[in-house]
């Protein structure tokens, strides 16, 4: 009698739901797909003024392998988890904040979201994150979803890009043999796209340059990697550096230019200097040209030779004058240590 009641609690709260977020019927099917309209994240919608939906298309025609790039902040990982609460959602038979969606059954689903750390396992978060990839390569069949967030971020840059790279080419081979499973990821290594040997080792292809005509084509097309972006738009306001972009939380095709990190820093109230600091160290990068000491330095350099010479001018400090003790006081006091 428990489980019965039970039950229809919570069939009466999904009905709810439903009703009360416009919420629809999503259409299951057997095939490798997950089309959506106007998609919505349930619960991330309820927390800000005005959500933004996104369409969402993995399937043969665009591309089985989705992978997503964009500016901080700018909501990939929400769009990530959205696919997979409403995965979720429609195979426990709920309606989902979509106008209209077909959506495949799947057997399994993996996620690289967040990394559980816990004293009671000795391994880095790095680690748990490998454990999480290795798993998904290991066990994903043809009827799978793996969402892959930002794979690679915790090591050195390169090592990430080789690895995540490698786990592409991996996957999308997977793909190529099976018909599937469907995977999106989404990363802030840029390198993949601009650095020839990986961008052609993986075959990007921005979305609206894929046409299936017949099924060789489809099969064809399987194997390559869709590439999407969280589009911005530039604001005007007077600064240093990258261009400073808001972000309109849509995915369109493409690939991102920057990640726009010093927009991010600054908005979190890192210190002028420091940002001032960065932008210079990224200018003499771009241009393969040595860092030079920051005006600051230079300044401090000059005031610790002020400071040697008024010292090593005084011949016996035991019997200087008051006037003379001052000014050595007065110059050690005006260095900056920070």
């Amino acid at each position: 009698m428990i489980d019965m009641v039970s039950e229809v609690d919570c069939f009466l709260s999904l009905a709810r739901a439903a009703r009360e977020f416009n919420f629809t019927r999503p259409v299951m099917c057997e095939e490798i797909t997950f089309v959506a309209k106007t998609a919505r994240h349930p619960l991330q919608e309820l927390t800000v003024e005005s959500y933004i939906p996104n369409d969402v298309s993995l399937d043969t025609t665009t591309g089985l392998i989705h992978v997503l790039t964009g500016e901080n902040g700018s909501g990939k990982s929400v769009y990530l988890k959205m696919v997979g609460v409403l995965q979720y959602m429609a195979q426990i038979g709920s309606f989902i904040p979509v106008s209209e969606a077909r959506i495949g059954i799947v057997t399994k689903l993996f996620t690289r979201i967040q990394s559980f750390e816990t004293v009671l396992l000795s391994h880095s978060s790095f680690t748990i994150d490998c454990n999480q990839i290795a798993t998904m390569l290991r066990h994903c069949d043809e009827r799978s979803l793996l969402l892959i967030d930002e794979f690679g971020k915790g090591t050195s840059a390169i090592d990430g890009v080789c690895l995540l790279a490698a786990v592409l080419k991996d996957l999308k081979d997977t793909v190529l043999r099976h018909g599937g499973p469907k995977i999106l990821t989404t990363t802030h290594f840029l390198e993949i796209f601009q650095e020839a040997y990986l961008r052609d080792h993986l075959e990007f292809r921005e979305v609206h340059q894929i046409e299936c005509k017949d099924q060789a084509q489809i099969i064809e097309e399987t194997s390559t990697i869709a590439c999407f972006v969280m589009s911005s738009v530039a604001i005007n306001v007077a600064t240093k550096g990258n261009v400073p972009t808001a972000a309109l939380f849509e995915v369109i095709p493409g690939i991102a230019t920057s990640s726009n990190a010093f927009r991010c820093a600054t908005i979190a109230g890192v210190d002028e200097r420091v940002l001032t600091r960065a932008h210079d160290i990224l200018d003499c990068r771009r241009s393969k040209t040595p860092i030079a000491p920051s005006a600051d330095t230079n300044n401090r350099d000059e005031a610790f030779e002020v400071l040697t010479m008024l010292f090593v001018n005084e011949a016996n400090w035991l019997n200087a004058s008051s006037s003379s003790l001052h000014a050595l006081l007065d110059q050690a006091r005006s260095i900056s240590l920070d």
